[in-house]
């Protein structure tokens, strides 16, 4: 078996994680699900697939991966997320790599991620994509380089590595499926916002009313056009205005959240006894949808 050591974070993922372990269980010589407290069958399912669960509150999603790396017992690391699957032709593509220990001269390798609407069977023709690095040796990146961020997780290489020519995009994709439902969609949506001004908070950032105004107009052009979900036909423009929303909910969280701490404010909003709440947690790729 490949010393690959293939994790996975889930919450709730009951519907879907049958389907990313399989896609991996066979190239990877281990499989670790790290669980943010699952209410649903996530945890049961993964270890009768033969999964190693740990179950660890949610760190955010920066955080969340670098528990996991520092769990896994190989240098070569292959990261998916639980709504994502590998093609066969890219499992093939990776043994093969493996097998003929060719590994080594590259340092990580991009996956190509095809989006996939949840109602869909196979790929669409012009179907978006997103090149993301997945499979890396862990000895020169890590998930625990990225800073200033919780939200925009990704693979960092360490600041002494020079990988000019040492990442390769293979040629095989996975599948990015999106979410199982507009209910799903939207409490994404909500939760990821929050995370993601709270970023933004400590970022310092102050965006104008009048950017505000405008962000969710050219978030949808921007999703339907440009990263061409018009493809997804009315499904695509129904996923794209709650992409747009999201886009706009953050800046809008962003700048209630500077009211509340502006001195001006702070005692009429202490009088309402205006309570922020927690949105519903759930680890998830940073992806449309």
């Amino acid at each position: 078996m490949n010393k690959i050591s293939a994790f996975i974070i889930t919450k709730n993922e009951a519907a879907r994680i049958e389907r990313a372990i399989n896609s991996v269980k066979n190239i990877a010589d281990e499989v670790i699900v790290v669980d943010s407290e699952s209410t649903d069958e996530t945890v049961a399912i993964a270890e009768s697939l033969g999964a190693k669960v740990i179950v660890k509150p949610w760190l955010g999603y920066v955080g969340q991966k670098s528990f996991a790396e520092d769990l896994c017992k190989n240098d070569w690391i292959l990261n998916i997320d639980a709504d994502e699957e590998l093609s066969k032709e890219l499992q093939d593509e990776i043994e093969y790599i493996f097998a003929s220990q060719n590994q080594d001269r590259y340092l990580a390798y991009q996956i190509k991620l095809l989006i996939m609407h949840r109602n869909d069977i196979r790929p669409r023709i012009f179907a978006p994509y997103n090149k993301c690095t997945r499979l890396y040796n862990k000895k020169f990146a890590s998930f625990a380089n990225t800073i200033n961020s919780t939200t925009h997780d990704s693979v960092v290489f360490n600041k002494d590595v020079d990988f000019a020519n040492k990442i390769y995009t293979l040629n095989e994709a996975a599948y990015h499926y999106s979410g199982t439902s507009i209910e799903q969609l939207v409490a994404k949506a909500n939760f990821y916002s929050s995370e993601q001004a709270k970023d933004l908070i400590k970022q310092g950032k102050k965006p104008s009313n009048i950017r505000i105004a405008t962000e969710m107009i050219w978030w949808f052009f921007k999703a339907f056009f440009i990263r061409r979900y018009f493809v997804f036909g009315f499904n695509g423009f129904v996923d794209s205005m709650i992409f747009a929303f999201a886009r706009f909910l953050r800046l809008a969280k962003l700048r209630e959240s500077s009211l509340l701490c502006h001195p001006a404010t702070r005692s009429r909003d202490l009088k309402k006894q205006f309570v922020i709440q927690d949105p519903v947690a759930g680890p998830q790729d940073d992806n449309i949808v």
